[in-house]
């Protein structure tokens, strides 16, 4: 159950983790909106080094967000969407864990003082 638990919390967390580094936030929004791009083509956008480039589309890759396709000499990039919808489901359960959380506090600062004042 255990390692359940942390294989299921583990990859909204990589998907978070990869996309934290804004150059790879940028890979992302840039192959969401334009659709594929070869390698080439997407590392010519940034002001760094092709080496650099690829380092951060490996990073994209491990976390599942990129799905890379061979077409002869050259490597064409996609934007895959199903872990980063996973990762904002995996949000959204957290913030509707804690919204039930804090709306069980939100009488208890009220019961506290009317219970003081009315002992006194």
């Amino acid at each position: 159950m255990a390692s359940q638990v942390a294989t299921d919390v583990a990859r909204p967390i990589d998907v978070f983790a990869a996309l934290a580094e804004p150059v790879r936030a940028e890979v992302i929004s840039r192959l969401a909106q334009g659709g594929p791009l070869r390698v080439t083509d997407l590392a010519a956008a940034f002001p760094i080094s092709r080496q650099a480039i690829s380092k951060h589309i490996e990073v994209l890759e491990q976390a599942g967000l990129l799905v890379g396709q061979r077409r002869g000499r050259e490597r064409l990039l996609s934007f895959a969407p199903s872990p980063l919808a996973e990762a904002v489901s995996w949000i959204s359960s957290l913030e509707h864990q804690w919204d039930e959380r804090l709306a069980s506090l939100d009488g208890y600062p009220r019961d506290q003082i009317e219970s003081s004042s009315t002992s006194s």
